[in-house]
């Protein structure tokens, strides 16, 4: 029967107040109230929003993580059509409680709502985000796992707006253990391309901090990382042996068990006969990617990889040409990881970082593995008669696009990945002949983007290389031209407006020694030779060079007139005097006399010597060659100089300040010349990084490149 206007007030009004009694119970955590309401009160209280973002009671359990609350609130609410109906109540944001629970990986609420309703994993909010895409975005992969297998046929390829599938978001968030499982159950969604044109390959090129070529560790570190010992990611193909289909008591629903000690190896999947997508740019020079993610949380899943059983036969494996080598290396591995371990125990945290290093190869080894899956399972790069790559259209349809370089979206930040040059080559060798809609090979964009490991990399292949680098772009530039090029960005690992000059005078010459000698001379289009762009482009950084140098120089300068004025006053003093019968010096038979003596002279010459180094280089005409020797081997010189005349002068005042004690106070004082000597042994270690700098940028062949400020954020 229709209500009288009285009851439609008195249930509105009860409405608003059975609002206000659970949003109040709702924030103050008492949930018994809230259960209570839900036994005691109509359907209409349990569908109810509590909240300006349209939450009810169980969206506000499910986003803090209460899943005892919600799978009590679920069985309280009855029969599975009203439960269904609930769960497909959504906030201001579209979302849905299994939406949120999904967000935060919570495996027990996701089987329960899903077991209730299958059709709320296809639900979307008003981002056109999936439960099961959520998941994957956010790395929650016992989430995924368990929503995956609830999914109908199609339910993997649900997208965002902007077009990114699971697999986009499970590499752009760096998950790479799901990622690689994704891979294994869905290898056509490598091809899948989002609105930007951008790949999951292209995702993952984005991305070169995720490989060892970009790693830069120091000597220990580097020792330490060969020796650990990762394990490799073992996928699961049965999506069964993960995530039961068969309905759980909701009380003894618990996914991790089987998560993460269920896993087999993959079965070996047909090589793909198709070759790789037109697009060098993005592999060798790629911009960075939002990450999406939490990088705690990617950290966290990283460290507990599935485990997987080896099915190999024991006589298959021992009868291996390598097995008997192997196991030796991996023993010896194993007992210097266990020594690092121990000592790491009894030293100040942070020296060693065997935890840091260990989780860094082990996301290094993982980025590999996912990469060899993507090469070997894309076919984006075919011929005309076949399929181009899959793009979404509108949120139900998709349509073929065909195949085009990703290079076309101006993008300015550029990487390199030779792990994934290395092995694209390795599949498909025609792709060496890729251009980009500029005309420009891999050798030409590797040297235009600074990209020394790609570089080196092509220069092995004999046979091909020297056809890249005869060949030209669309304005006549060959890879001299680009070579000689400067950008704003500043990609050599070094400080200092000299020192990357440096470095770029070193890169240009190492393409110009791996190239003909006639391409050196030749002009683009607009009539430019190599040597006259790099004159041209390189303008801006060699005033910076100067100044720098100037700065630097003088600063030096102040240091070295005092230290030189203070040994040239301290070698004309004796300590003690002069004998006045024989006129020689009293001390002269102890040793420390020497010291003084020795040591105040070498303090004087050398002091002199830094400071003429330094005003030769005050002096200089900076011409662009200069930097590449002559004017970072003055400043090198010089900084050797001051360093040695610094310790030279510290020995003298020490040794020198003895003859002033008393036999008894001699101990005493070496604590005091300590601190007395801290303040110039503090100015000598603040430029010990650049005397280390110049050391490895005189000494290196080819430039380092460094890739901290391009992380993706």
């Amino acid at each position: 029967m229709p209500r009288s206007s009285q009851e439609e007030v008195a249930f509105l009004m009860s409405q608003e107040v059975w609002g206000k009694i659970l949003f109040l119970n709702a924030m103050k955590g008492e949930w018994e109230e809230v259960k209570e309401a839900y036994r005691s009160q109509s359907s209409e209280v349990q569908k109810m929003k509590i909240t300006r973002a349209g939450d009810t009671a169980l969206h506000i359990a499910a986003s803090y993580g209460l899943t005892k609350i919600v799978l009590q609130l679920l069985e309280i609410i009855g029969d599975c059509a009203s439960k269904s109906n609930i769960l497909k109540i959504e906030n201001d944001k579209g979302n849905t409680p299994l939406h949120l629970a999904a967000t935060i990986g919570d495996v027990e609420m996701c089987h329960a709502m899903t077991t209730i309703d299958p059709d709320l994993v296809s639900s979307r909010n008003h981002e056109n985000e999936t439960p099961l895409f959520l998941a994957a975005l956010h790395g929650k992969e016992k989430a995924f796992f368990c929503l995956h297998s609830h999914c109908e046929q199609n339910c993997h390829s649900f997208r965002t707006k902007n077009g990114d599938t699971i697999l986009h978001a499970a590499i752009s968030g760096e998950y790479l253990s799901l990622a690689f499982q994704i891979i294994l159950w869905h290898p056509h969604l490598v091809n899948y391309m989002n609105e930007s044109g951008f790949s999951p390959l292209h995702i993952l090129a984005n991305t070169p901090s995720a490989f060892n070529s970009s790693s830069r560790l120091r000597p220990l570190d580097r020792l330490i990382y060969k020796c650990l010992i990762v394990e490799e990611l073992k996928g699961e193909e049965d999506i069964k042996k993960i995530c039961p289909q068969e309905k759980q008591p909701e009380s003894n629903i618990n996914m991790s068990s089987e998560s993460d000690q269920t896993s087999l190896d993959p079965k070996t999947k047909k090589k793909s006969d198709q070759t790789l997508t037109n697009s060098w740019r993005n592999i060798c020079c790629s911009p960075s990617p939002t990450k999406r993610g939490n990088k705690n949380e990617a950290a966290r899943d990283a460290e507990n990889p599935p485990q997987a059983t080896n099915q190999r036969p024991e006589q298959e494996r021992k009868s291996h040409p390598n097995y008997i080598y192997a196991s030796f290396v991996n023993f010896l591995c194993l007992i210097i990881t266990k020594a690092l371990v121990e000592i790491d125990r009894f030293l100040p945290s942070g020296i060693l970082s065997i935890d840091k290093i260990n989780g860094e190869k082990r996301r290094h080894k993982w980025a590999t593995q996912v990469m060899k899956e993507l090469v070997k399972n894309t076919s984006s790069y075919m011929s005309e008669q076949t399929p181009g790559e899959t793009r979404a259209v509108d949120d139900e349809s998709f349509e073929e696009v065909p195949n085009k370089p990703v290079t076309e979206s101006g993008e300015e930040t550029k990487m390199g990945v030779s792990e994934m040059v290395d092995e694209i080559l390795e599949h498909y060798p025609v792709a060496i002949q890729d251009v980009d809609s500029e005309n420009k090979n891999v050798a030409l964009l590797a040297v235009e983007n600074r990209q020394p490991h790609v570089y080196k990399l092509l220069l092995k292949r004999e046979k091909q290389i020297e056809s890249l680098l005869r060949q030209v772009d669309k304005t006549g530039n060959n890879a001299l031209h680009l070579a000689a090029k400067y950008g704003s960005y500043r990609p050599w690992l070094t400080p200092g407006a000299a020192l990357q000059m440096q470095w770029e005078l070193k890169w240009f010459t190492f393409v110009q020694t791996s190239m003909p000698s006639h391409l050196s001379v030749r002009s683009n289009i607009e009539g430019q030779t190599p040597k006259e762009i790099f004159t041209t482009s390189h303008k801006p950084l060699q005033k910076e060079g100067s100044n720098w140098l100037v700065k630097t120089s003088e600063s030096c300068s102040v240091v070295a007139a005092l230290i030189a004025t203070v040994a040239f006053a301290t070698s004309a003093t004796v300590p003690g005097g002069l004998d006045n019968e024989t006129g020689e010096p009293v001390f002269k038979d102890k040793p420390a006399f020497d010291a003084f003596t020795i040591s105040s002279l070498v303090s004087l010459c050398l002091s002199v010597t830094a400071l003429v180094f330094f005003l030769s280089i005050i002096t200089s005409r900076y011409e662009a060659h200069d930097f590449s020797i002559n004017l970072p081997r003055k400043l090198l010189l010089g900084l050797t100089s001051l360093f040695a005349s610094i310790a030279s002068v510290l020995v003298s005042f020490c040794t020198g300040h003895l003859f002033l004690l008393d036999r008894q106070l001699r101990y005493v004082a070496y604590p005091l010349y300590a601190a007395t000597c801290l303040p110039v042994t503090i100015f000598a270690l603040a430029q010990l990084p650049l005397y280390y700098d110049l050391i490895r940028v005189m000494f290196g062949k080819v430039p380092q490149r460094s890739y901290k400020e391009y992380r993706h954020y």
